[in-house]
């Protein structure tokens, strides 16, 4: 016996959704906002409508360098980062272990920039 052909009556997954996010807007007015284009129902192309209360907030980036990326970014040696450490002239270390520390690599750029502006400063 022959298996009989699926039905093709579903429609298309962008379709569910351009109508399910219609029926939403219809619902809440003004809680969806436009943010891209997907394909519409017609197959034209409808603005795509994403929940207002869905947007996830943006983490900044950040990596933790270790003390040779340090070196080698700052042009400082270990015992002279040490001592701006002490003077409070350079970003603190981040304790990792009892035993290792690294430095945040945002902290360490925005260092690197100060002294950049305080030299093009004089």
């Amino acid at each position: 016996m022959q298996a009989r052909p699926r039905a093709l009556t579903a429609a298309p997954d962008h379709t569910r959704s351009a109508r399910y996010f219609d029926r939403l807007t219809a619902a809440f007015p003004g809680t969806c906002s436009i943010t891209a284009d997907m394909p519409a129902a017609g197959g034209g192309v409808a603005p795509a409508l994403g929940l207002a209360h869905s947007a996830k907030p943006v983490t900044p980036r950040d990596r933790l360098l270790r003390l040779a990326e340090v070196e080698a970014l700052t042009g400082l040696r270990k015992s002279c980062l040490y001592r701006l450490m002490s003077e409070g002239k350079f970003p603190a270390a981040v304790r990792l272990t009892a035993r290792s520390v690294a430095w945040s690599e945002a902290a360490c750029m925005a260092w690197i920039q100060a002294r950049i502006q305080e030299g093009a400063s004089k």
